[in-house]
């Protein structure tokens, strides 16, 4: 998706405090090595001069170049270009800005297909306080891959009320939130294409009041080769008023391999596994 912006778009936009913040996080990126930054590209043209400054931010996920031509005499006309390493983040961003054009290209990235991509269309007309039809809402909020970010991105906008009620509910949250936990880059490093919640389990906080905590079996995708089709038993939960209250977790042990009820003590563990104020009953 391509946002052309004019210098009167941008304008507003450009609080300096901001800027100052920007330029050095962008600068200490540069510093710890995570910025690619080649020299400048310098052509010269009939009476003036060419120029490319390209950079990529890995840690941003950003990636972008500056191209400007004309001479001292003539002037400078400037081309800034500014691309999301991940398609999501530019959507996200685009919610902070005004206009119809930008209104137009969300409208139009809620004809996508994935659920993140959509999601973050979602959020960016929520953020410009624009109406968003019931069927992108429901579809956004039934996927397990995007709901729990979606939820605290309300949460955020102070728009829960948006969230279809089915959904908001804790033990949904929960299977979203492992479902995020498991994509970690140190942990399943993937999304599961199925998460099915198995069994609630009572525990008790450091004041003694009742919650749940939410057991899980999850699969990467279904694996008819391995012993246990690949489903492994995961915990979430539990929540309060909509926040959850610890990790999810996950050893990724074969479902099969023990009952619910000996996972869910290897998994909660009480105070052996760090939760401190929390016990199960």
């Amino acid at each position: 998706m391509t946002l052309v912006l004019n210098a009167q778009d941008v304008e507003p936009l450009c609080d300096m405090r901001a800027l100052i913040d920007v330029i050095e996080r962008g600068l200490r990126e540069e510093a710890l090595g995570r910025a690619v930054v080649p020299p400048r590209l310098n052509l010269p043209t009939a009476g003036g001069f060419f120029r490319v400054m390209p950079a990529v931010m890995n840690d941003s996920g950003l990636m972008g170049y500056k191209v400007f031509h004309g001479s001292m005499k003539a002037g400078v006309r400037y081309l800034i270009a500014v691309y999301a390493q991940e398609g999501e983040r530019l959507l996200a961003l685009m919610g902070y800005f005004r206009g119809k054009k930008i209104g137009l290209s969300l409208r139009e990235a809620l004809e996508l297909t994935d659920p993140s991509l959509k999601m973050w269309a979602l959020v960016s007309l929520l953020r410009r306080y624009e109406p968003v039809p019931k069927d992108d809402l429901e579809a956004v909020a039934s996927s397990h891959i995007v709901r729990i970010t979606f939820w605290e991105c309300l949460q955020e906008l102070e728009m829960e009320s948006l969230m279809p009620a089915r959904w908001s509910a804790p033990q949904e949250l929960a299977a979203s939130a492992l479902s995020r936990w498991l994509s970690r880059p140190n942990e399943l490093n993937a999304i599961p294409e199925e998460i099915e919640l198995m069994r609630t389990f009572p525990a008790v906080d450091h004041a003694g009041d009742p919650m749940e905590v939410y057991l899980f079996r999850f699969r990467e995708y279904p694996k008819p080769w391995e012993p246990g089709e690949g489903w492994m038993a995961g915990v979430a939960g539990p929540y309060r008023d909509g926040e959850q209250i610890e990790s999810p977790w996950s050893s990724f042990r074969r479902w099969d391999s023990m009952s619910p009820e000996d996972h869910f003590e290897m998994l909660w563990g009480g105070d052996a596994c760090g939760r401190p104020g929390l016990h199960n009953q």
